[in-house]
């Protein structure tokens, strides 16, 4: 009788959560696994000094940031557990220095790797805007056998918006 409940325990959770909720947990755990493994392989290359904690930790960050589709651009505050009052010394500061230098490194693998390449999405539509586009400039119009990508939308806050 216990078996049969958690049985039906676990297919009404199932239900409820969606694939989309199914589908991101996945994801996420997926990319944590790959920035765990990429820092065990970039520990054994770097020197002793950035093998602390504080570095491991934003190497994972920095690599995860990248492989969620960021831009590997350190975050303007380090992460929560970096505010209290241990961390408001000459010594705590030197830690999360090393986490945000282990965020820049973990950036840049993950770019170097090619985790940012994964995020672009094949379309028809791009194909036949390519075309439009070559036809304008007076160039072959681009066949429909090649595919083409979407590159992921990263807004420009400098541009001058129309009054």
């Amino acid at each position: 009788m216990g078996f049969r409940c958690f049985t039906i325990v676990m297919l009404t959770s199932a239900c409820t959560l969606g694939c989309a909720s199914i589908s991101d947990y996945r994801y996420n755990c997926v990319n944590k696994q790959r920035a765990k493994a990429a820092w065990k392989e970039a520990k054994a290359c770097l020197p002793e000094d950035k093998h602390c904690s504080d570095f491991a930790k934003g190497y994972q960050a920095g690599y995860l940031d990248v492989s969620r589709n960021g831009d590997g651009s350190p975050p303007p505050v380090p992460p929560s557990c970096y505010w209290g009052p241990d961390y408001q010394t000459a010594e705590g500061l030197c830690l999360v220095s090393k986490w945000y230098e282990g965020f820049s490194k973990g950036a840049c693998d993950a770019m170097s790797h090619g985790r940012n390449h994964w995020h672009n999405l094949p379309s028809h539509a791009s194909q036949c805007y390519a075309g439009c586009v070559a036809n304008e400039a007076g160039q072959s119009a681009t066949s429909f056998g090649e595919v083409q990508y979407l590159q992921p939308f990263h807004p420009v806050s400098n541009v001058p918006r129309a009054p």
